[in-house]
Order: C-alpha cells, then sequence, then structure tokens
C-alpha cells in the first residue's frame, strides 16, 4: 500500500473518542443541538414575561402610596385634614401642608385638657398643646415618613401678657381676664426641619421671649383663693368651674371672688337640678302605672 492510500485510510478512520460522543448524545446524556436552541427559545420567552424592575423614583412613590393608605385606614377621619398635602412633595413642603391643615382644617377646640393623638385621628377634635404636637409628630412620622421631628415640652407655670389667638374653633385668645392673657402651666410644640411649629399658636416658630415665668406663689387666705405671680402680675384662680374659657383666670382680686360666688351658684343649682331629676325618676313608675290599660 502506498503512503498516499494510508494517509487516506487514516482520514476516513472514526475516533474513539467521537464514537463515544455521538452515542451519548442518541442515548439522551447529552442535548442535541436542537434541543439546546429550543431551551434558549424558552429562557428567552419567560425573561420577557417577568417583572419590569421598577426605578428607584418609582419605587419612592409606591412606598409613599402604601404608607399613606396603611395610616388612613387606621385613621380614616384624618383623611379631610390631610387631603391637600401632595404626595410627590418635598418633605419641608409637606411639613408646611401639614401645618396648614391643622390651622385651617382640623376644626380643633382647645380646652385645656389633654387628649391622646389616637383619640385626636379618630375623631375628637378637642384637647390642649400637647394633643396637638403629638398629633403633628405623629402624622408626619407615620403618613409622610418625616424622621426628623420631635415634640418639645417646657414644664412650670409661665404667662403670656396680651394674649393671642390659637387654635380653637371657639376663636380664643386668652384665659385670664375674659380673654386678655393667657397663663398656663405646661407647653408643647413641635421640633423639626422647618424650625419649630407652636401648632396651638396658629403654627407660628416659639416666641419663649414673651413668656414670663412664675416668680411666686400664695393663697389669699382670707377669701380662700390661690394666686400664683410672675413679674408684675398677680393671677387668681377665679371661676373653678366656669365652661367659658376666658374666665378661667383674673389678674383683679374682686373678680377672682365674683368668679367664685357664680361658681358656688353653679354648683348650687346642679346640685338642685340633680334633686329634682332623682326625685322624678322615683315618680315615674307610679305615673306609669295608673296610665296602663288594663
Amino acid at each position: 500500500m502506498s503512503e498516499h492510500q494510508e494517509q487516506s485510510k487514516s482520514k476516513t478512520k472514526i475516533s474513539p473518542t467521537l464514537s463515544r460522543s455521538a452515542s451519548s448524545s442518541r442515548s439522551g446524556d447529552e442535548q442535541s443541538p436542537s434541543s439546546i436552541q429550543g431551551n434558549s427559545r424558552s429562557n428567552t420567552s419567560v425573561n420577557a414575561s417577568a417583572p419590569k424592575e421598577l426605578k428607584p423614583i418609582e419605587n419612592e412613590l409606591v412606598d409613599k402610596r402604601t404608607r399613606r393608605e396603611t395610616f388612613l385606614r387606621k385613621y380614616p377621619k384624618a383623611a379631610e385634614m390631610l387631603r391637600n398635602i401632595d404626595i410627590q412633595g418635598t418633605e419641608k413642603e409637606n411639613l408646611q401642608a401639614l401645618k396648614t391643615a391643622f390651622k385651617d382644617n382640623s376644626g380643633f377646640e382647645y380646652t385645656m385638657g389633654t387628649t391622646s393623638a389616637d383619640d385626636f385621628l379618630n375623631g375628637k377634635k378637642n384637647g390642649d398643646c400637647r394633643t396637638l404636637a403629638n398629633a403633628y409628630v405623629k402624622i408626619a412620622q407615620e403618613y409622610l415618613g418625616i424622621e426628623d421631628v420631635e415634640v418639645i415640652s417646657k414644664s412650670g407655670d409661665f404667662f403670656v401678657p396680651n394674649g393671642g389667638k390659637v387654635l380653637d374653633k371657639n376663636g380664643a385668645t386668652g384665659n385670664v381676664d375674659k380673654g386678655t392673657h393667657w397663663a398656663f402651666t405646661n407647653h408643647s410644640w413641635v421640633k423639626s426641619p422647618i424650625g419649630t411649629i407652636d401648632l396651638l399658636f396658629l403654627g407660628e416658630p416659639v416666641k419663649q421671649s414673651q413668656w414670663i415665668n412664675k416668680t411666686g406663689k400664695g393663697e389669699d387666705k382670707e377669701n380662700k383663693i390661690e394666686y400664683r405671680i410672675f413679674g408684675d402680675y398677680t393671677v387668681y384662680d377665679a371661676n373653678y368651674k366656669s365652661q367659658t374659657l376666658k374666665d378661667k383666670y383674673a389678674t383683679n382680686l374682686n373678680d377672682a371672688l365674683q368668679g367664685k360666688v357664680l361658681a358656688v351658684a353653679e354648683m348650687a343649682a346642679e346640685e338642685e337640678a340633680a334633686r329634682v331629676r332623682r326625685v322624678e325618676s322615683k315618680r315615674s313608675p307610679n305615673l306609669l302605672k295608673c296610665c296602663n290599660v288594663m
């Protein structure tokens, strides 16, 4: 056999390795090219149907909506007060808008008695400065997602000469001398990225420079009326049972005494009314009996 014939014969000879590979492919150990191509098309189809990944700004908007919807499900009665706050506003814009919402849409009545933030958001629209501050912080954190807000409180009595309008549906301007001044035993407000917010005083910045701290206290023993001293002002407890906020205290002893007389008269009238109700309740069963048809 010639050298040329030997080379031709070696070219047509199948190697053991290739033979085994082909056998494995036929037996199912390896995928055919068409099968691989089919899987590639299948993977492409799965990827095409996968949900589109949201951009960061879109994720943020979804988070905001979810947070606010959760809050309003818990406090549905707060929706009306918060209706004008833009979901896409900046942090400072939203804090300003929230301040305006308290001032214009809260329907708040200042009673000098604390109501919890939860009760306020559930529709009890009365309370004091702490009620307002706690509610503002709760809304800012849980509804708007703004953490950098906190309630600041001052303990101890102080006096605000010349009073000033506060957040109150009845238009209160003071609780001393028929609404001329304010006297407080404590006060609360909010510290925030837009500054201090005194929700009671219509969202204005806190004005501690105008406050006069208590410098003394005592009792007029002859008339049994307690008083507090704020610099040049002496403030007496005027009407212990008054339903009128403006008449709570007085700087004039005679006015305070008159308030005490009125309070005693009010209590006597209420006691008499209660006595009459008790008598009538005892008589009512007999009246019903005589009127029954036998």
